[in-house]
């Protein structure tokens, strides 16, 4: 059912139960101004029609939302400190950036979870953001609040005539918030949630890891999970309670300490980390093991890049260096005109057959993680390069991309299969080698 259908429901019930309530109030007149008896039958169905009208619509309203509608425990919601993710070349913003995104924290996303971290599963189609919605919350606004990774170029980002390459995909339909309420409520989120003076004020110098959760909890009214990358501040993650609104919509309500299933994702490992400043990028992203320290390259050092993969998906699980052999059986290949199911077909015969496979983008850092923690463990897996990457191949990596949204129902990069099972992004990899889990479903899948 539509949203215009949805609405529909509850604007009809607001509507009109004013005069039933009006018509039924004569009920509760005192006996004495009923002069005859023969009200009362009257009052009684009056009674009956108001009780089917209210069930009748709460029913309809309830079958308008798709299931799983706000099922999720908390909402998440992710401020990022670009200068801590472009170092390197890791997203195409970062070599055009905001002006608020230098030096202020904006929204990543605002996701649905579990009290474990996991996501409700949700059926609804993936699509981008509506033109009306955009337009009714603002291009401006989206821009400085909410800006695109992978955007490349800022006055066409959150464009609402030319989404392709400008504007994200709605990718939590289920998580009880309409595009329009889900942009408005991540600006609101964004503009509340002021970057502490604590990092404002040290920017380029090392703070200790207390001291921030403490300044963060006193600005913004509770504990945070702090999130670094190779050893400098990167994100914070916030956790929201849940409320239902008039209209059925399920928004954040009030900021909590978020849950031990989320909390424990926090990568801050260190006593200090550093609040690296914003410099434009130029050492493009290593697929080396991650440390807990700021890594400064050596003044002989080149900058590497990955090599592009193969047009066929290999049925054999390679490492990042070695070639991969050819498949006995090579995977369908679709039809030029990208027809969505056959792509679909194609990507999870990709992931079945490598057993461990990571789908990335070749700028994505977090993606050169998950590549350097699964070779650390000696796994063997395949890698596509989604986006840009292959533009070329048939499916391209953008069509790639657009099914594992299809498939999947969420918006991550790496997006990452172990033994046929869709993991998620770095941040769940790293949760499985943090809770010891990661080394036994590598070696279950085949991959060690």
């Amino acid at each position: 059912m539509g949203f215009a259908h949805r609405h529909f429901y509850f604007y009809f019930y607001y509507e009109n139960l004013s005069l039933l309530n009006s018509v039924f109030s004569l009920c509760y007149l005192p006996l004495q101004l009923l002069e005859r008896r023969s009200h009362f039958p009257f009052c009684s169905l009056v009674t009956m029609v108001k009780l089917s009208v209210v069930a009748l619509v709460a029913s309809a309203a309830s079958a308008a939302f798709p299931v799983n509608w706000g099922a999720q425990d908390v909402w998440v919601h992710t401020s990022i400190w670009y200068p801590g993710h472009c170092t390197c070349f890791c997203q195409p913003l970062c070599s055009h950036p905001t002006e608020v995104m230098k030096t202020n924290l904006v929204s990543g996303n605002l996701i649905p979870r579990y009290n474990d971290y996991s996501v409700p599963i949700c059926n609804e189609p993936i699509q981008f953001f509506p033109p009306a919605a955009i337009s009714a919350v603002g291009q401006v606004a989206l821009q400085n609040a909410y800006p695109v990774g992978f955007s490349r170029n800022v006055p066409d980002m959150w464009s609402p005539t030319v989404p392709e390459g400008n504007v994200p995909n709605f990718g939590y339909p289920c998580g009880g918030l309409y595009p329009e309420t889900y942009l408005r409520t991540v600006v609101q989120l964004t503009n509340r949630l002021k970057t502490p003076l604590l990092i404002t004020n040290n920017i380029g110098k090392k703070l200790a890891i207390t001291d921030m959760a403490a300044a963060f909890k006193k600005d913004w009214g509770a504990e945070v999970v702090l999130m670094c990358l190779d050893g400098a501040f990167s994100d914070v993650l916030t956790c929201w309670s849940k409320k239902t609104t008039a209209s059925g919509e399920v928004i954040p309500s009030r900021i909590i300490a978020c849950p031990p299933g989320i909390a424990i994702t926090s990568s801050c490992t260190n006593a200090t980390t550093k609040i690296l400043p914003y410099v434009l990028p130029t050492v493009p992203p290593t697929t080396a093991q991650p440390t807990t320290t700021v890594v400064t390259p050596a003044p002989t050092s080149k900058p590497t890049t990955t090599s592009r993969t193969t047009k066929k998906p290999p049925t054999t699980a390679p490492t990042t260096t070695v070639a991969p052999t050819p498949a006995p059986t090579p995977a369908p290949t679709p039809a030029p005109t990208e027809i969505p199911s056959e792509v679909d077909i194609w990507v999870k015969f990709f992931q079945r057959n490598a057993r461990c496979a990571i789908f990335g983008e070749d700028t994505c850092s977090y993606c050169a993680m998950a590549k350097a923690l699964l070779t650390s463990k000696n796994a063997r897996y395949d890698y596509f390069g989604v986006w840009l990457d292959n533009p070329d191949h048939i499916p391209s990596g953008m069509d790639v991309y657009n099914s594992l949204f299809r498939v999947t129902k969420q918006d991550t990069l790496p997006n990452i299969w172990i033994g046929g099972k869709f993991i998620g992004g770095y941040d769940a990899l790293n949760l499985l080698e943090t809770t010891g889990q990661l080394d036994q479903m590598l070696k279950d899948a085949r991959c060690t």
